[in-house]
């Protein structure tokens, strides 16, 4: 009996730290989203959504910006 609580209670725990490291890790990407929007805002200004876009696409952001 023993046996059979500690393995429900093992997979139990495994299954809460699992749903913890989704969490976290999407409250990460947020943050990590938060961060290139204020990046992309300040370095290309009124382009900013075009150069986040280039970044999504291309995982780099352009670095010959030249604004006519």
């Amino acid at each position: 009996m023993e046996n059979v609580k500690n393995n429900v209670f093992g997979i139990t725990r495994r299954s809460i730290d699992a749903l913890m490291n989704i969490v976290s890790s999407s409250s990460v990407a947020q943050q990590n989203e938060q961060e290139l929007i204020s990046y992309a805002k300040n370095e290309y200004q009124d382009d900013w959504q075009w150069a986040l876009s280039y970044y999504k696409d291309n995982k780099s952001f352009p670095s010959n910006y030249i604004k006519y």
